[in-house]
């Protein structure tokens, strides 16, 4: 208690606690998103076992995706992302699935799939492709994605998709795909 004093997140007043101004931003900075990392990975894991590729879940801040959780493949060939980071809304699946989503509609996400090969950081469009859903989790819209060498993804494309859809359906509506 006295360290939350000390820096500022508690006052004290005649006796009593207080929260201040400080704590209340930091507690409205807080998404419930960071949460559904916990929630998620296990689903991500048993997709990557499926898939073999790297799966990654994240939500939108601004503009970019901001991968929440990431489970990467086994494969010595494979797409490499950390927790944490972020890519332009643009450049990944999962991105574009919840940017497609946010403009259709405000509401419930449902899925929208869309699969990608867009240009990544040291990688050519020719060398990783990506395909990914919008879900709904606790009334927020989240990206899920599989990305790895676009020979492997182009190979079980149809697979992926079902398998997409196969591991997420009791987290989302019917599937409503979109290229």
């Amino acid at each position: 208690m006295s360290t939350l004093r000390v820096r500022g997140y508690l006052q004290v007043v005649r006796g009593q606690i207080y929260p201040t101004s400080r704590i209340a931003r930091l507690a409205s900075s807080m998404s419930p998103s960071a949460h559904v990392a916990e929630h998620v990975r296990p689903l991500l894991a048993g997709l990557r076992d499926k898939t073999g590729e790297t799966a990654i879940a994240g939500t939108l801040v601004g503009q970019d995706f901001l991968r929440l959780a990431v489970v990467e493949s086994v494969s010595a060939v494979r797409f490499v992302a950390s927790s944490g980071s972020r890519v332009s809304a643009e450049a990944c699946a999962g991105g574009l699935a919840l940017l497609a989503a946010t403009r259709k509609s405000r509401g419930d996400a449902g899925h929208h799939t869309v699969c990608s090969t867009v240009r990544r950081h040291g990688f050519d469009e020719t060398e990783v492709k990506s395909m990914g859903i919008c879900i709904s989790l606790h009334g927020e819209m989240f990206g899920v994605e599989i990305a790895g060498p676009v020979e492997r993804m182009q190979a079980g494309l149809a697979r992926y998709l079902e398998r997409l859809a196969i591991e997420f359906p009791h987290l989302s509506a019917d599937a409503e795909r979109e290229h």
